[in-house]
């Protein structure tokens, strides 16, 4: 509908454009990252600073306050290797503008009084947050892992486990690889393949 974001102006345009910086620039220097934006974690937080919040231990069933930066981080969770074969962090950078609009949003809403006020611009970056994160999380992960193994096991002729030492996103709790299409007859996969 915007032709790949083309046909977007004011803040939509804005936000965009800020995204795509992101790809230029130099590898962000955290190694945490979290898969909840700490932003929205902060909502739901108590106390003076808001920097605690109540979390449920779904195996032990012990509940307890934990930082909201302890809470949905993982080391190097957004860790990717780019197409020259060099391991980075910039999908981390991307999601720090992503959890930026997602922090302006929620403020926005929090202070609403009139929804006339609200703009176009506004729902597209609360539907762009809200897809982001519906996409990034651990749990996410896990069942597209899950996912490709089964279309692995369902057409090994046309996919395979895609394994690299290199490639710290194909070593996530445990599994060994991603699938990835199969040239015919070729023996290698490009960054374009990784379904």
């Amino acid at each position: 509908m915007t032709a790949g974001g083309q046909s977007l102006d004011g803040g939509s345009r804005d936000y965009m454009d800020r995204l795509l910086a992101t790809q230029g620039q130099p590898d962000p220097k955290s190694r945490r990252h979290h898969y909840v934006p700490q932003a929205y974690l902060r909502r739901w937080s108590s106390g003076e600073k808001r920097r605690r919040v109540w979390c449920l231990d779904t195996i032990t069933g012990q509940v307890r306050q934990l930082s909201v930066k302890d809470v949905c981080v993982e080391e190097n969770f957004y860790r990717v290797v780019g197409r020259d074969g060099t391991p980075h962090n910039r999908v981390e950078a991307m999601f720090a503008v992503v959890d930026a609009e997602l922090a302006r949003v929620q403020s926005l809403f929090e202070q609403l009084d009139d929804p006339d006020e609200l703009q176009f611009d506004d729902l597209i970056g609360l539907g762009m947050t809200i897809a982001m994160q519906r996409m990034r999380t651990a749990q996410q992960r896990r069942l597209r892992l899950q996912y490709d193994a089964w279309l692995v096991a369902q057409s090994p002729e046309q996919f395979r486990i895609y394994q690299r030492p290199t490639q710290p996103i194909a070593n996530c709790r445990g599994t060994h690889g991603v699938a990835v299409h199969q040239h015919v007859g070729g023996l290698g996969c490009n960054d374009d393949q990784i379904h």
